[in-house]
């Protein structure tokens, strides 16, 4: 027996694509990314730091000098500024694992961090990020206004961050400012040849007597 009432009752369709405020964060983010030619080409993990410098020089300066290009983002009612900061000096031909070849680390890890050119980086915004990590090549995403961002806040900007680089294959560090902006503290998160590299920071009162002469810093960095 044919059901008349069947046929007229509305025929509602669930879309179950639709994204969240959260995934839709990590879409844009991930945008970004193929946008200033961050993203791994067929999912491979290559380093690709000749294309970064090349693709993402929007706005940025010239000549060997350090650049930097973002856009704005919002999440959650609030505003963010995702920056990539890039270093455009060109290491001597032989020179680009100035540390020597270590077999126990990858090299995309190498070259994350055994560049020269990002020891005396001359760009003056975020230039401790570079100084304490040896880095040439980050992400920094903040607020828009000196707002201080709590831990749990911070943790979920870095997740955001971490699924979106891990979605397209990126080997730039990323990092999320910790508390109030003038602590200077921050966590970051890269994935290089498979390798996840988790950066923290701390601030001390004092430096402690240990380490406040070079033996010091030598036992501290030779553990």
């Amino acid at each position: 027996m044919h059901n008349k009432q069947a046929e007229n009752d509305p025929f509602e369709i669930v879309d179950h694509t639709s994204a969240s405020p959260w995934e839709s964060f990590i879409t844009s983010i991930e945008d970004l990314l193929h946008i200033w030619d961050l993203h791994a080409v067929d999912g491979a993990g290559d380093d690709k730091s000749s294309r970064r410098r090349k693709g993402a020089g929007a706005g940025a300066g010239a000549g060997g000098k350090p650049g930097h290009t973002f856009e704005l983002l919002s999440f959650g009612g609030a505003s963010y500024t995702l920056t990539y900061f890039f270093n455009r000096t060109r290491e001597p031909k032989g020179h680009e694992q100035p540390y020597g070849h270590l077999d126990d680390i990858p090299d995309g890890l190498q070259r994350l961090v055994g560049s020269r050119s990002s020891d005396f980086a001359a760009d003056g915004t975020y230039v401790h990020l570079q100084r304490w990590f040896g880095l040439s090549d980050f992400l920094m995403l903040a607020p828009t206004s000196e707002a201080t961002v709590d831990p749990s806040q911070a943790k979920l900007l870095l997740s955001s961050l971490s699924i979106a680089l891990s979605n397209t294959g990126c080997n730039v560090p990323a990092f999320v400012g910790v508390n109030e902006p003038w602590r200077q503290q921050f966590v970051g998160y890269a994935l290089v040849d498979g390798v996840q590299v988790r950066f923290d920071t701390t601030m001390l009162n004092f430096i402690p007597r240990s380490h406040a002469h070079l033996a010091g810093l030598a036992d501290l960095f030779g553990a």
